[in-house]
């Protein structure tokens, strides 16, 4: 999983979020589908991990498990258009919040300007014959408006007439705008679950540009859009508005007025300084463009609200526009507007580029024992904090080698202990996909004291973790916990795949020559 998406993971899932379950990409004990679970927490590498309401505590993996949060209930209900308001009578209670329909509300204000003017009406002067005549035409006028006409005059207080507060009533909010806003949040959720440089770029580009278009519309044609949208006659809510919005972008999304194809093939690298983690952070160009444009969409979030005023506006909408120019901006000119600090971002510094495409590369093997580690030492050989960091370092540099140049095949996992004191111990076999292979094991495996990375004989690569230490009763000594993961990925027939050959080809002789003329070293 990338950044992006674990830093997001923790906001897109909070803890208590409902959570259902359509399919669970573990073929081993898999929770059934359509199992409700909320969500306990979700750590530093985006795992969301779950409490089931079957009892299992299975996490959840952002990208290959199948789920869907769980709505509020006020998210299913059908819209219905009606206003909240207090009245504010001199004997009344001026707390107490009343919901009306529209017509309703017309009637009872219709009511109220009507005794106005027949306050007037037995009154001789001018003065008074004059009130009555234009509280008539008032109780006339608002009879004959239509309901976006009143909500507009009335509520939001764009006319002449007196302050609502003369006739009883404060008015809250109208449920058109906190519908609205609503739908915004969910397409701008969709939006930065997609913002990354393997989903469609087409898509999320049309999903932010309809973000922009909505916040802009008056109410009428808000309510008009979602019924050219709605071709299924569903009921209109929150999820059915937004459903429809994304499925017409993601049907229109090939015949976009523009196509975001310019530069995302790059793979140069960006430091930076990450101002919310406090520390120098390292992402390809595509990948910082992308966490750019989610903290660009998120600020836009930021400004959303059932009453936004016209500042909130500009400011959704500058954001907004940020998102998309740094979408569709050709590679050299995001290049430079990088270098140049030419960014609305002042969390995320541009520190330098650099190209680790020629060492990405570059493995190098080493035969100890006749078993060939991706490290220079076995970890039991580094005696020092410089080689421990170095081994480090080159077991990160396989791990990005293999996310980039080696295709994401499904394999099997097979965990076993290779100490003395657990040999008799069986650890279940499962299965899961290649990228993520080392980084979960990396999550969820007893490494306390370090790992090894090696092929075997048999071409599979072994991830060795050395763990807790412990008694070990027969012998009277005390032992290291050692685990062998071992990976063998496999084809679509389910056919095994010989990784080592996948990598370096089937002449080990001219293998080991390139070695010997390439005496790579990882950059520390």
């Amino acid at each position: 999983m990338d950044e992006n998406k674990k830093e997001l993971s923790k906001i897109w899932f909070p803890e208590g979020t409902k959570i259902k379950l359509n399919h669970m990409n573990d073929q081993t004990k898999p929770v059934p589908e359509g199992t409700i679970g909320t969500v306990k927490f979700v750590d530093d590498e985006g795992t969301i991990h779950m409490q089931w309401e079957n009892g299992s505590s299975l996490a959840l993996i952002l990208g290959e498990d199948d789920f869907e949060v769980v709505e509020e209930n006020t998210m299913e209900k059908p819209f219905s258009r009606t206003i909240l308001y207090y009245k504010n009578f001199a004997f009344g209670n001026n707390d107490q919040v009343y919901e009306s329909s529209i017509k309703e509300l017309k009637k009872e204000i219709e009511t109220r300007w009507f005794y106005h003017a027949e306050a007037n009406i037995n009154s001789k002067d001018e003065e008074s014959y004059k009130n009555f005549i234009d509280w008539t035409r008032m109780v006339i006028q608002i009879h004959d408006m239509d309901d976006e006409e009143f909500v507009d005059k009335i509520l939001k207080r764009h006319s002449n007439y007196p302050p609502i507060e003369d006739v009883g009533f404060r008015f809250i909010n109208d449920g058109c705008d906190v519908f609205k806003s609503e739908v915004l949040n969910h397409l701008l959720y969709e939006a930065q679950k997609i913002t990354c440089p393997e989903e469609n770029m087409n898509v999320l580009g049309m999903i932010i540009e309809k973000c922009s278009d909505l916040i802009d519309m008056s109410n009428e044609q808000f309510f008009k859009t979602y019924d050219k949208l709605n071709n299924e006659n569903k009921e209109l809510n929150i999820k059915n508005y937004t459903n429809a919005i994304l499925k017409d972008v993601k049907e229109n999304a090939s015949y976009n007025k523009y196509t975001i194809v310019q530069g995302y093939d790059n793979k140069t690298n960006i430091e930076f300084w990450n101002d919310y983690n406090e520390r120098v952070e390292e992402l390809d160009v595509n990948h910082f463009r992308a966490k750019l444009i989610n903290d660009y969409l998120q600020f836009a979030e930021n400004n959303i609200g059932s009453n936004m005023d016209e500042e909130e506006k500009k400011s959704f909408k500058g954001w907004i526009k940020c998102s998309l120019d740094f979408l569709k901006m050709p590679y050299q000119k995001f290049a430079e507007s990088i270098e140049q600090n030419k960014y609305d971002n002042e969390f995320l510094v541009f520190k330098k580029f650099h190209d680790k495409n020629s060492e990405l590369k570059t493995l190098k093997l080493t035969s100890i024992d006749g078993t060939a580690y991706l490290t220079t030492k076995m970890l039991g050989d580094v005696t020092n904090q410089e080689d421990e960091i170095k081994h480090n370092n080159e077991i990160e540099h396989f791990q990005i080698f293999l996310n980039k140049y080696v295709p994401n095949y499904k394999c099997y996992i097979f965990p076993h202990y290779a100490d003395v004191g657990h040999k008799n111990r069986i650890m279940d076999v499962y299965n899961d996909n290649l990228h993520n292979t080392l980084e979960n094991i990396f999550e969820t495996a007893d490494i306390h004291s370090g790992i090894d990375l090696k092929f075997n004989e048999l071409g599979d690569l072994v991830l060795r973790c050395y763990g807790n230490m412990y008694h070990y009763v027969p012998d009277n000594v005390t032992l290291e916990t050692i685990t062998d993961y071992h990976i063998v990925p496999v084809d679509n027939s389910n056919e095994k795949i010989n990784l080592y050959e996948e990598i370096f080809g089937n002449d080990e002789q001219e293998l080991q020559q390139s070695q010997k003329e390439n005496d790579y070293e990882l950059e520390q």
